[in-house]
Order: structure tokens, then C-alpha cells, then sequence
């Protein structure tokens, strides 16, 4: 077991900030445990916050789904076992705007006589 003054904060795997593209009303899953290495080799748990809001639990993966076409920001961080914390992860979203309209068809209803 590592003593906690030895104990050091987890690590990005890979940079630190990314960008992404995602259809309006379409799912975005997020490897979280990818972005992350945990230095002591010790299990890590996950936190985001979204467009800046507070920290909340995640696991291992995270999927959004965009509403609206603004721009969404996701902070990932990662805790150790011990308390030690990452920097925030940031990926940017940019959000297209769902266009894949299906063609109008009047509904038409049979009533029984």
C-alpha cells in the first residue's frame, strides 16, 4: 500500500484537451478511463461537469446527448483511492444541427361504423 505523502495525482493518457463533432440529438460516449493513467497504479474514479457546472460522478464511460446546437464543454477529472486528484480534462463539443428530416405524412385515422 502507498503511504498517502508518497501518493501521486492521476495523469493525463494522452494531452489534455480534445475537440469532437456530434449530431444534434445523437449520442457522444466518452472513454473517461482513456483519458486517464493512474500513476500509482491505483483504481480511480471519475467526476464531469458540463457547460462549467458541478462536478458530478461518471464512470468508466460517459454519453451526452445534445438538446441544442450550442457548443458543449465537458471537465473530466479522475481521483485516486487515496484523494489525489487530476487537472480537468476539457473536450469541446461542437453540435451539428440535426437535418435529417423525414418527409410529412398526414395521419389518417379509421373509425368503425
Amino acid at each position: 500500500k502507498i503511504a498517502s505523502e508518497d501518493n501521486k495525482a492521476p495523469v493525463f493518457a494522452d494531452g489534455g484537451t480534445a475537440t469532437g463533432n456530434v449530431e444534434q440529438y445523437f449520442d457522444y460516449t466518452v472513454d473517461v478511463a482513456g483519458l486517464f493513467d493512474g500513476v500509482d497504479d491505483s483504481w480511480l474514479s471519475y467526476s464531469v461537469s458540463v457547460n462549467n457546472g458541478e462536478y458530478e460522478p461518471c464512470g468508466d464511460s460517459y454519453t451526452i446527448t445534445p438538446k441544442t446546437t450550442d457548443t458543449v464543454t465537458l471537465k473530466f477529472k479522475a481521483k485516486d483511492i487515496f484523494g489525489a486528484e487530476s487537472e480537468a480534462y476539457v473536450l469541446t463539443l461542437s453540435v451539428d444541427a440535426y437535418e435529417h428530416w423525414l418527409p410529412y405524412a398526414p395521419r389518417t385515422t379509421t373509425r368503425a361504423t
